[in-house]
């Protein structure tokens, strides 16, 4: 467990729920985004309370937002990807009726 050097003001801390309210996730999420490094969290007291800053997360939760935005901005002279014209999963692949029937007209 690592401490920070120098935490903000007591009052801008906050605690983890709030930090994940805030960014409209849950605590498992932002659990794993302390382990990845995303969100620098502050260990506070002798029994070490996990805070954060309460202007990283805002931050965070503005670029968040950028990057959403930018993701659902599409280019207009971009064409959606085609899917491929294959038969639904389970169905049978079998040939058209008319290609069948000059077999089946020699067979008498």
């Amino acid at each position: 467990m690592a401490y920070a050097k120098s935490a903000p003001r007591k009052g801008d801390l906050i605690s983890a729920a709030e930090a994940a309210a805030r960014l409209g996730i849950s605590t498992s999420t932002l659990q794993n985004w302390i382990k990845k490094g995303v969100v620098k969290p502050y260990y506070v007291g002798p029994k070490p309370l996990v805070r954060f800053d309460a202007d990283d997360v805002n931050k965070l939760k503005r670029r968040w937002a950028r990057a959403a935005e930018r993701s659902a901005v599409r280019d207009p002279r971009s064409r959606p990807r085609q899917r491929p014209n294959l038969p639904a999963p389970g169905s049978r692949l079998t040939a058209p009726r008319s290609s069948l029937r000059h077999i089946t007209d020699r067979l008498g």
